[in-house]
């Protein structure tokens, strides 16, 4: 739900807009009486909708979670928010990231990133492709592989995780877990991994 409401409410304005120039284009007033009532009847369902998803995720069943926009936002500042500060005072400038998701950590670490999601770099974007058009689990092994091993080569020195980019001892020997870890949800806490080998 709440990736609905984050293109969802910043559409609010401009169709208040839009109605406010409806209104003043009727000219009897039988029907600005109406008008304004459909007016005032939308803006509160809207603020009950918004107060309900800020304090109560209700998602239909639709996902296997529920988490309402209040504990975004807490998850956002002592997660993504944090070990962006974090890794801006502690990296050097020139560092590389590897994350999976993508926002606030490069936003305020100001460090170059590779997002495993594939929004800033084409071949992570073609392993994901190659993943979405298949159900082999054989293959999806191998892609995941290949990918791992891309993003491997790419020396970056940082990997940032909650527990899906990196399986197994044996991929992560040039890299040591840090002691530091920043709680997003109960459920979800970010992993930093620094590079020690050259």
């Amino acid at each position: 739900m709440d990736d609905s409401y984050r293109y969802y409410v910043p559409l609010l304005p401009a169709f208040s807009l839009a109605y406010i120039y409806f209104i003043n284009e009727i000219n009897t007033n039988n029907y600005k009486v109406i008008a304004y009532l459909l007016l005032i009847a939308l803006i509160t369902l809207r603020a009950s909708d918004l107060y309900t998803a800020w304090n109560k995720d209700i998602n239909w069943g639709a996902l296997k979670y529920q988490v309402s926009g209040k504990s975004v936002s807490t998850g956002l500042n002592s997660g993504h928010i944090a070990l962006g500060k974090w890794l801006n005072k502690h990296a050097n400038k020139d560092s590389t990231i590897v994350i999976s998701d993508a926002g606030a950590i490069p936003y305020f670490s100001k460090l170059r990133s590779i997002d495993t999601w594939s929004l800033c770099d084409r071949s992570i974007l073609k392993f994901n492709i190659r993943l979405k058009n298949t159900t082999d689990k054989e293959v999806i092994q191998k892609i995941n592989k290949e990918k791992l091993d891309y993003l491997l080569a790419q020396k970056p020195d940082y990997l940032i995780q909650d527990k899906g980019i990196i399986s197994g001892t044996e991929y992560i020997k040039e890299y040591q877990l840090l002691d530091d870890i920043f709680t997003y949800l109960p459920n979800y806490k970010l992993r930093v991994y620094k590079r020690i080998s050259p």
